[in-house]
Parts: C-alpha cells; structure tokens; sequence
C-alpha cells in the first residue's frame, strides 16, 4: 500500500499548534478517514481517474483499518443525511453497504459515487468485494455506489456522511458540514466538522476519535488522496 507523509502548511494548520489526541478506536471499528463531497471544477475533481471529472460520480467516502488485524466490513453502512441507514434501498441520498470483504490493517476502503463512471481495475459493489486492491488507489479497495441519477450526491451547502455497523442500527462516526436541515442520529459515537467549501476532499488528522478533519489541498498539496493514506 501507498503511504502518504502529511505536511502541515500555512494558512491551515501548523504542526506545532496543533495536537491531535489518540483516543483508541475500538477493535473492530472502521473510521472514515476522507471525504470529497465538493468536486472541484478543473481536471483536479476527476478523482476516480476515468478522465471525465464529474460533480456527483467523483465524490467518494474512504474508511481505513487502523487496527493490528483485519476487519470485515459485511453490513457497514455509509449514508448521507437524506438517506436512512435502516433502509439504504430508499430513494433518498447517497448510500452504500458494504458486502464481506476484510480490509487489512492500514488499509482503505474508497466508496465512490459513481454515476457515469468507467473506472479501470478491481472495482466491487455493494453486492461483491473487488477481487483485489486496485493498483491505482494505492492498492485500496475500491468499490462503487452504482448510482444513476444526479439527485443521489451529496449537497456542498450543507450535509453529513454517516458511517454505522449493525446494518445501520449503531452509528459510530459523523462528518457535517455546512447546516444541513437534518441532524446526525442520537447516539452517533463520534462528531466531526468540516469545512464548507474546502476545494477539494477532506482528510482526517490523527486516526483515534480525536482526530480533525481538514482540506487535502492544503496537507497534501492536491485536491483529493483516494485509497492513499499514511503516517500523520
């Protein structure tokens, strides 16, 4: 797997300001550990790599394993605020729900929308693993929603992505931005907010559940990472 080494830059973050807390994540919990739900308006927002760039195919949600052991991600669920994690066949918002399949330690996993999409290599549903990490995505598992209409996105003015086990029953992690109508579920284990319009994906700072979510363009020097992830 690819390793990214994260570089705090001016005008977001500097490493010695800030300290981002470990709180153990607990065995066998996935976390999300980047977002793009604003797809740039350059070449810079085709983050799948099938050389179109479009606003809603391009978005994806990226988990990673920060766990010593495998996991197996069968009835993780990832939804919008529109969409019920109970119910992800419903019309409403973006959804997905992963089949079996282990995700290594230091692994990721990157959802992406899909619609309108030719991606190239391993490529799973919600029905199927990929048959293996896609060389592309720094060996990540890939997978696509499938969607095939333009209303199943997420809204850039204000949403969440929702990540939940138990087929959708026990919410752990919530990524908000903006003001959306709807709030993230009681109970949801752990919050994080983002910035509206960060030109780009978000990326997570710090794999425990203190860990902050900010602008890949400014740690990274891009506009989104998908499936490559490394040592903050």
């Amino acid at each position: 797997m690819n390793k990214r080494v994260t570089i705090f830059t001016v005008g977001l973050v500097c490493a010695s300001s800030v300290a981002i807390a470990q709180q153990p994540i607990p065995f066998p919990q996935p976390i999300i550990s980047e977002v793009l739900f604003h797809v740039p308006n350059d070449e810079s927002g085709d983050a799948d790599g099938d050389g179109v760039r479009s606003a809603v195919g391009d978005e994806f949600v990226e988990l990673f394993n920060p766990h010593d052991a495998a996991i197996d991600l069968a009835g993780v669920v990832i939804t919008s605020r529109r969409a019920d994690p109970l119910n992800p066949g419903s019309k409403k918002g973006v959804s997905f729900v992963f089949p079996s399949v282990e995700l290594a330690p230091g692994q990721c996993a990157v959802v992406f929308n899909g619609l309108d999409s030719s991606m190239d290599g391993p490529v799973g549903s919600s029905l199927r693993a990929p048959d293996s990490g896609n060389p592309a995505f720094g060996d990540a598992l890939v997978f696509s929603m499938g969607n095939r209409s333009q209303g199943r996105a997420f809204a850039n003015s204000g949403d969440f992505v929702l990540l939940s086990v138990a087929g959708g029953s026990a919410p752990l992690e919530c990524v908000v931005w903006g003001s959306p109508k709807e709030k993230p579920p009681a109970g949801t284990v752990r919050l994080f907010e983002a910035g509206k319009r960060p030109g780009g994906s978000v990326v997570r700072v710090g794999d425990g559940g203190d860990g902050v979510f900010l602008a890949c363009v400014g740690i990274e020097g891009v506009a989104a990472s998908p499936g490559v992830r490394g040592e903050e």
